[in-house]
C-alpha cells in the first residue's frame, strides 16, 4: 500500500519527461524541415543562375519558387562589390540585423529574411555570378506573398564579363 504513491509518482515524472523531450524533438524536426526548404530554393536559384549564365547576354527568365518555409518574409539579393541603395532604417523595417550583415558581406550576395531561423540556421548564401542590375535597389529585397516568390534573371555583360542580374517587375 505504501508503493502506490511511489509508482504515481514516477508515472508523473515519467510524463514529464516524455512531454519535455517530445516537444522539443517536434520542434527539432520542423527547423530541419525549413532548413531543407530553405537549401532546396538556394540550390533551384543557383541552378537557375547557371543556365542564365549560359544563355545568349540579354536573355531573360522569371524566377518563381515556392519552396520557402512559412517563415520567411523575404529574400534578399546584394551586391557586395556595389554600395548599399538603401538606408538603415529601410533595412530596419525588414530585419533588424540585417542591415550589419550586408555591411560585413564580403561574398554572400542571397540573404533570407528574417535571418534568425531555428537557431544556428544558415540564411546567407553566395550564388555565383548574381548581381542585383544597376537601376534596382542594393540590396533588391522580394517579398513572399501567397507561399511564393518571384522575380526576373537576366544575363548581361559588364566590363566583358557576364553576368546574371535580378530584378522585379512592376
Amino acid at each position: 500500500m505504501l508503493s502506490m504513491p511511489f509508482v504515481y509518482i514516477l508515472v508523473i515524472v515519467v510524463i514529464g519527461f516524455v512531454l519535455i523531450f517530445g516537444t522539443k524533438a517536434v520542434k527539432d524536426i520542423w527547423c530541419v524541415k525549413d532548413e531543407t526548404q530553405i537549401r532546396k530554393f538556394f540550390l533551384d536559384l543557383s541552378n537557375e543562375v547557371e543556365i542564365m549564365y549560359n544563355l545568349d547576354v540579354g536573355s531573360g527568365k522569371k524566377f518563381r519558387s515556392l519552396s520557402l518555409p512559412e517563415s520567411v518574409d523575404y529574400v534578399c539579393l546584394y551586391d557586395p562589390g556595389k554600395g548599399m541603395t538603401l538606408s538603415q532604417e529601410d533595412l530596419d523595417v525588414l530585419d533588424e540585423d540585417l542591415f550589419n550583415h550586408l555591411d560585413i558581406s564580403l561574398k554572400e550576395n542571397v540573404f533570407i529574411v528574417p535571418l534568425k531561423q531555428c537557431g544556428s540556421l544558415k540564411t546567407n548564401f553566395y550564388v555565383v555570378n548574381l548581381r542585383t542590375q544597376v537601376e534596382q535597389h542594393n540590396p533588391l529585397c522580394v517579398e513572399k506573398t501567397s507561399g511564393w516568390m518571384e522575380f526576373v534573371l537576366e544575363s548581361y555583360l559588364e566590363d566583358e564579363q557576364i553576368f546574371v542580374g535580378s530584378r522585379v517587375e512592376g
